[in-house]
């Protein structure tokens, strides 16, 4: 049996035939446009491939009271040309008193986010050293997609290091 136009047949050698649509048949520069309006199109696509890579965007407020008590904040996205959206964020609080003692609170989280539902992962911290006269207690806390894989407390009468 002959392979119609349009059709696709296989062959005694099992080789796929395909023959020329009809409209296409009838024009004979088809071939060219359509070759031409192919090759147009990706021309036009280029520049979207070489796009950034990565969106950027950074913001850090610092401030500071009468008191002695300074405030840090700093939240950073970036997007990479996959579309995976990573957001971090670290808070830093310092709190000292007329002795001279103080408290030191930092917080980090990290989520990232890649194009797609439910894949997103949360990483999060949060170390506190406190002095108070000789006496200095730190506690460490981590936690990855809400669980805790690390929470330490210690206590020393060394100085900390600031």
């Amino acid at each position: 049996m002959e392979p119609e136009r349009g059709d696709e047949r296989f062959s005694s050698e099992g080789v796929v035939s395909l023959t020329i649509h009809p409209i296409f048949a009838k024009e004979p520069n088809m071939k060219k446009t359509l070759l031409l309006t192919a090759l147009l199109a990706f021309i036009f696509a280029m520049p979207a491939a070489f796009a950034a890579d990565t969106e950027y965007k950074s913001e850090t407020n610092v401030s500071k009271d009468d008191n002695g008590d300074v405030k840090a904040d700093t939240t950073t996205t970036s997007t990479d040309a996959a579309g995976t959206t990573v957001k971090d964020e670290k808070k830093t609080d310092v709190d000292v008193d007329s002795n001279g003692d103080y408290t030191k609170t930092t917080e980090t989280s990290s989520k990232k986010d890649p194009k797609g539902l439910f894949n997103t992962s949360k990483t999060s911290t949060k170390d506190k050293v406190k002095k108070k006269g000789s006496k200095v207690t730190t506690e460490h806390t981590k936690k990855v997609n809400g669980d805790t894989v690390e929470d330490t407390k210690t206590e020393s009468d060394a100085p900390a290091a600031q």
